[in-house]
């Protein structure tokens, strides 16, 4: 019986299922970061031969930039070793502002006016009108 590791390797090496052999070479080169950079990364993807990691926060820029020269490192040892990403030729990374989904909360609203106030308005529309903004607290804040 065939291994999982086994099947995917041979799909991999077909052309119409290259992206798998890119997957798999930015996944190793991420997977080889540490844990602060690692978990900081929230895609990664490679166009024109080069790999672009796209960070969450510019603090995981500046220690990934600060790392570069170890990245490339493991870059070139997977090239040599392991027969992947030899079409890579620069790595890059930006940063990605991902807004999270947030449920938007309802506060009920609770009337702080009881109603009490004096109408002491001369014209009788306006009147009319405060009077009835008058009955509408009152009866909210009876039930």
């Amino acid at each position: 019986m065939k291994d999982i590791n086994f099947i995917i390797s041979q799909f991999s090496n077909k052309p119409q299922y290259k992206r798998l052999k890119d997957f798999e070479c930015l996944s190793f080169i991420k997977n080889s970061m540490p844990p602060f950079i690692k978990n900081g990364i929230a895609f990664t993807y490679k166009k024109n031969n080069i790999a672009f990691f796209a960070l969450k926060h510019p603090t995981i820029k500046t220690e990934f930039n600060y790392n570069l020269k170890t990245i490339r490192s493991i870059l070139k040892m997977l090239q040599q070793n392991k027969q992947i990403c030899k079409d890579i030729t620069e790595v890059k990374s930006f940063v990605t502002y991902i807004k999270e989904e947030q449920e938007d909360k309802i506060y009920p609203k609770i009337e702080q006016s009881t109603g009490n106030f004096d109408n002491h308005l001369q014209d009788n529309e306006l009147k009319i009108i405060l009077d009835n903004i008058k009955n509408i607290i009152k009866n909210s804040t009876n039930s």
